[in-house]
């Protein structure tokens, strides 16, 4: 029961360490979605840039040989 008493005579200090928990959790969130986003904007980025060199290499193999 020492538990129950400590928790309801610290209440108000227990529900601003929670909510202080949950807003640093909701700010990590927020960080992690917008690192996926710009991992995945350069990642597409890249694919493009991988595709043009792709096709420029295959023009000049193309020119080499004949």
């Amino acid at each position: 029961m020492s538990v129950v008493n400590f928790l309801l005579s610290n209440a108000p200090i227990a529900v601003i360490v929670l909510l202080a928990v949950l807003y640093l959790q909701n700010q990590m969130n927020r960080i992690h979605l917008s690192l996926l986003a710009k991992m995945d904007k350069d990642h597409s980025q890249l694919q493009k840039a991988v595709s043009e060199l792709s096709e420029r290499v295959a023009r000049l193999e193309g020119v080499g040989s004949t």
